[in-house]
């Protein structure tokens, strides 16, 4: 079924089911007390908050559901039903937990599509296989072990990325160190440095984790009135990350999750220490901050945001506010 069809469906078989929803799901009050163990109190590790991004799933996954989607198993299930039928080309694991793929015709088809969507993107990533299997093996064990330590601190990161994430990825690249993709949905692309450490490798997990969350919003909600007119350089925005004007999926996305790792860094690591990926807080509130007008200002001539994206910029700017009173930072963006 062509991805778009799809996804019309996936929102006309939800409008029912939306209507149902009063407060929260009955997914999220089943694990309510394990997602709230790690977070203070009305405060959450990603942008748009815990109950929304599980709820989103909960909305996207249901018409794919065999039975009532009341454990993680059910969700999880239901959800990679969703993936398989937005992307039919994608492989996808059919297992209750990510998959570290170190198979090399799975790599290799993973790499086909990064490319494929590089080309047409803003910047084309070298991906390649030119790795051992042991070094690729020895860097999905870091990504692994990295995941499990991030999730006893944050028992709810630990929830939605071995719900949302099917299948992890090594591959070399020259000039990138990572990433995800809108037509990878689920899958996660990993070429660490040498220099990072623990806190860079949790940074990079937080802020793809972020992405995929975005694109999962994206195809419950629409983020962008014109698909058509993002290429047209009269709506590309300044990024949080690059600091570059680029296209304004990628200037609000990177907008979106610097917040999300700097809110890691508020509520779970801290802000001190040694950074390779990504820079010192003080610097990447005003990244952030700066992306953000800029976005707010194209989007006052071009009208290319919904909404809803419009209101997941008022929480990032909050959140923006909350973490500059804590560390003292002047906002002056």
């Amino acid at each position: 079924m062509d991805h778009f069809v799809c996804l019309l469906l996936i929102r006309l078989i939800n409008l029912n089911f939306c209507h149902q929803l009063r407060n929260v799901p009955k997914i999220f009050k089943h694990y309510e007390a394990i997602f709230l163990l790690s977070i203070r109190e009305g405060e959450n590790m990603f942008v748009m908050g815990d109950r929304a991004n599980v709820q989103t799933i909960q909305v996207l996954s249901a018409p794919f559901a065999d039975s009532e989607l009341n454990s993680f198993e059910s969700l999880r299930c239901a959800y990679i039903k969703l993936l398989s039928s937005m992307q039919p080309k994608v492989p996808h694991s059919g297992g209750y937990n990510p998959e570290y793929v170190t198979k090399l015709n799975k790599v290799q088809t993973f790499i086909k599509t990064f490319r494929e969507e590089s080309n047409i993107d803003d910047t084309y990533y070298d991906m390649d296989f030119e790795g051992s299997l042991i070094q690729s093996k020895k860097v999905l064990e870091w990504t692994q072990t990295a995941v499990d330590k991030l999730g006893k601190q944050c028992p709810t990161f630990h929830w939605i990325f071995n719900l949302i994430m099917d299948s992890i990825v090594h591959t070399t690249s020259n000039n990138a160190v990572g990433g995800t993709s809108s037509h990878l949905v689920g899958v996660l692309w990993i070429n660490p440095r040498e220099n990072w450490s623990d806190i860079d490798m949790y940074e990079f997990l937080v802020h793809e984790l972020g992405h995929t969350l975005l694109f999962l919003h994206e195809w419950r909600y629409g983020l962008f009135t014109s698909y058509e007119r993002l290429p047209d350089t009269d709506t590309f925005a300044k990024s949080a990350i690059r600091s570059q004007m680029r296209p304004m999926d990628k200037a609000f996305h990177s907008a979106v999750v610097a917040t999300d790792v700097l809110l890691l860094r508020e509520l779970i690591i801290g802000h001190k220490g040694k950074r390779i990926l990504h820079p010192d807080t003080s610097t990447l509130v005003s990244m952030v901050g700066q992306s953000i007008k800029s976005i707010r200002e194209v989007n006052m001539r071009q009208g290319i945001l919904t909404d809803y994206a419009l209101g997941i910029l008022d929480q990032c700017e909050d959140k923006l506010k909350k973490v500059g009173k804590e560390e003292k930072i002047c906002l002056h963006w």
